[in-house]
């Protein structure tokens, strides 16, 4: 239908101007009332379109209101993007095409040293933070050609883990608007999954409110997802407030999982409640449930809260375990040091 009424229609409204421009003999009240019930044509013919739902209403209704506008031009120019629509439909991407070849199911083409790099970061456990483990991705996202820094977002969102959470946010701010959108894309994919996940374990937690491998799942899960870095401050602390109350839910009911008990004393901390932290990790070790990693977090708290007489004593007491460079990094051996070899002089003295 378009395409038999747009040319009919440019040629009409070219006749029109033409005789009121040219002919200066031509009545301009006549040919102006013709544009008038030509533009009152192809409103009515654009109008009919949309109420049997043709394939082209929206280019009709397009032409109808050039043409009003534009007269001959608005038609010339809304032949002119139907041609050129269906030149370029030819070859382009549907969106879901698109969209899926950003994250696509199968191989990522990724250089093999990222993909090795990323499963030995999941092995190890690796923090945001800890730059070191993903030095070969800054690389890529500094030096790398675009297509290997979309291939690199792409196995990033598959595999996510809060370490990229920096990545990511640096992808943002890329200079290639591609590498920007794929970034984009992918935090809207991670959290996505997270928000799927987390319906799903709170319906779970409904059903079986006394299951605590599910109790610390879901901690776990809301506690990875306010260390992502990807939300802002008032979703990351909700986040980290269900963490805390379902870590305490599980600790009620497996009192000896050391592990809960530290992310309690780290989600503390990272909320800035150094005296709650304090006074939780201090009862873990009064309760008989102490332990090295405890012992980071206690001493962190006291540090914060500035009771460097309790933090020399947990110093002392647990010197020789962080000496371990196998098992804690440098900063580590050497804030411990620190404090044990000033207690040790003092002690000496």
């Amino acid at each position: 239908m378009f395409l038999t009424l747009a040319p009919i229609v440019l040629i009409l409204e070219s006749y029109i101007w033409f005789k009121v421009i040219v002919d200066h003999l031509a009545d301009p009240t006549l040919y102006g009332l013709a544009h008038i019930l030509l533009s009152l044509a192809c409103i009515i013919v654009a109008v009919m379109s949309a109420i049997r739902i043709q394939g082209d209403r929206v280019w009709l209704s397009l032409l109808a209101l050039f043409v009003i506008v534009m007269g001959p031009m608005g038609a010339f120019g809304a032949l002119f993007s139907f041609l050129m629509n269906q030149w370029y439909r030819r070859g382009a991407s549907t969106f879901e095409e698109w969209y899926n070849s950003l994250f696509p199911e199968g191989e990522i083409d990724a250089p093999q040293a990222l993909v090795d790099q990323l499963e030995a970061i999941k092995k190890s456990g690796a923090q945001s933070g800890d730059t070191a483990d993903t030095a070969q991705f800054q690389d890529v996202l500094s030096f790398g050609e675009q297509r290997q820094k979309l291939a690199m977002l792409a196995l990033i969102s598959r595999e996510f883990s809060p370490i990229f959470s920096p990545l990511l946010n640096r992808a943002l701010a890329d200079p290639d608007n591609a590498v920007r959108v794929q970034a984009a894309t992918a935090v809207t994919h991670v959290e996505h999954r997270f928000t799927l996940r987390s319906q799903y374990l709170q319906k779970r937690i409904k059903e079986t409110p006394d299951d605590a491998p599910l109790l610390l799942e879901a901690a776990r899960h809301f506690d990875d997802y306010a260390f992502t870095g990807l939300l802002d401050a008032v979703r990351e602390r909700q986040n980290r407030e269900l963490a805390l109350d379902l870590y305490k839910r599980y600790l009620a009911l497996k009192p000896d999982d050391l592990s809960a008990r530290t992310a309690v004393g780290r989600n503390l901390l990272r909320d800035g409640r150094h005296q709650e932290a304090a006074d939780f990790l201090r009862s873990c070790f009064e309760g008989g449930y102490g332990a090295p990693q405890l012992a980071l977090w206690f001493m962190e708290a006291l540090f914060s809260l500035q009771q460097f007489e309790e933090l020399e004593s947990v110093a002392r007491e647990y010197g020789d375990v962080f000496r371990d460079r196998e098992r804690y990094n440098l900063q580590i051996n050497e804030a411990i040091a620190l404090w044990v070899d000033e207690t040790a002089l003092e002690d000496a003295a």
